[in-house]
């Protein structure tokens, strides 16, 4: 038998975390690279790098943490192929391969 509010506390443990925005640094021309590579994986530019740089650092954590943990939790993002329908919540999935393998 369940609580009363043991329904609730699973729902409230997996809605995702709350997109944010930080501004980081790059230069024109690694620019001009990361919004052609965002493009074709119809992702905005900012989720692209989100995305990008989640799996350079779960890559470098060893496995500390995996990309289906951490990106569990992933706000709902747009897909430029759907033109003008809401962000969906893909919890990592989807917009290509995200696993780092090894690195030369």
């Amino acid at each position: 038998m369940t609580t009363p509010d043991s329904w609730q506390e699973r729902i409230l443990r997996d809605l995702p975390d709350p997109m944010i925005e930080r501004v980081y640094h790059t230069y024109p021309t690694a620019y001009e690279l990361i919004k052609t590579a965002a493009y074709n994986r119809r992702m905005r530019v900012g989720e692209y790098v989100g995305r990008a740089a989640l799996a350079f650092a779960i890559h470098d954590s060893e496995g500390e943490h995996t990309w289906e943990e951490i990106s569990e939790k992933e706000p709902p993002m747009a897909d430029r192929r759907r033109r003008k329908l809401p962000p969906r919540r893909l919890r990592g999935r989807g917009f290509g391969k995200w696993k780092i393998g090894g690195l030369s």
